[in-house]
């Protein structure tokens, strides 16, 4: 909404900044001031063609192409969507290519960037890319269950599976081999780990929407580091404390109640607003001079032609 409403916004300026310079032109005899601005508007519409031009050709090619629908089953869509709100790990190994993207249901899927593990975390990156390179050597991992389950991850999607892959991932500990479709494997990690995990000195559980009996420890949202983060159960708000990993971390003291996680607006100093506001009034001054000078110059050229008018009117009269 925003670009198409600065787009209208530079399309409105560039129609007037033409229609202003076009007068000024049309008052003056051809000189160098009409020879420049001929060839920079020549130039403006050469380069405009030219990056139309690109942006048709362009998409009709690589890298964006049609492919085969990459649609999740509805049963794991149904689980991304239930309170536990579990991500999935799809994997390819096609063409000899390794792959992966991390699907959740709360996000636009056009890539991992789009998920709520931003790419500029060192560390989360760091953790994906481990469990997906074991995966593709086919390398038997005990961990590889508690790394997913760090990550929220419930189910992992392989396609163009090998049986070295299928062989290895379906023997580590805490994972078990479901069905295939198509060339696509699905395996799920039996520990059924939520984004919301709860750690306590009996253990780790998985956190739906509340928390029924009074707990003392750390719950750890599967979430990229941000400060931003805020969690309330049953509506009192949790303080941070040391995380185990890149995990964001809060103390448990015995809250009971639903569990609410947010990420709070980011929260622009007062001061930016003050330099915009004055920065906006200081370009309004510096225009209206401008824009009156513009509007005498249209009064003055409007009389003169007027004038011009009525001088071969009566001209015509008197000669008649």
């Amino acid at each position: 909404m925003w670009l198409v409403a600065g787009l209208g916004c530079l399309v409105v300026s560039m129609v007037s900044g033409l229609d202003q310079a076009r007068r000024r032109l049309a008052a003056q005899s051809f000189g160098s001031g009409q020879a420049i601005s001929a060839t920079v508007a020549g130039i403006g519409i050469v380069l405009t063609l030219a990056a139309l031009g690109w942006y048709v050709v362009g998409g009709l090619g690589a890298p964006l192409h049609r492919g085969q629908s990459t649609a999740l089953p509805p049963y794991i869509a149904d689980t991304e969507s239930s309170g536990l709100q579990s991500r999935t790990l799809i994997v390819s190994l096609a063409d000899g290519k390794v792959t992966w993207l991390l699907h959740q249901a709360d996000h636009a899927v056009w890539g991992d960037g789009e998920t709520g593990l931003s790419p500029i975390e060192p560390q989360v990156r760091v953790a994906v890319e481990t469990v997906v390179a074991q995966i593709a050597a086919a390398r038997q991992d005990e961990e590889v269950a508690s790394e997913l389950s760090a990550l929220g991850v419930t189910y992992v999607q392989v396609r163009g599976i090998t049986p070295e892959v299928s062989t290895a991932l379906a023997a580590s500990p805490g994972i078990s081999r479901g069905g295939e479709d198509n060339g696509v494997t699905v395996f799920t990690v039996t520990s059924r780990p939520a984004r919301v995990l709860v750690v306590t000195a009996d253990g780790t559980q998985s956190v739906a929407r509340t928390i029924d009996t009074a707990t003392t420890g750390r719950l750890l949202l599967s979430e990229a580091s941000d400060p931003r983060w805020q969690v309330t159960v049953g509506g009192v708000a949790l303080e941070r404390t040391d995380s185990p990993d890149w995990r964001p971390a809060f103390a448990l003291t015995g809250q009971t109640g639903d569990v609410t996680v947010r990420l709070a607006p980011e929260r622009w100093p007062g001061w930016i607003a003050l330099v915009q506001l004055l920065a906006l009034l200081l370009l309004a001054l510096f225009a209206a001079p401008a824009v009156s000078r513009e509007s005498d110059d249209y009064r003055t050229g409007r009389r003169s032609t007027e004038a011009d008018e009525g001088v071969g009117r009566h001209s015509r009269e008197g000669a008649s």
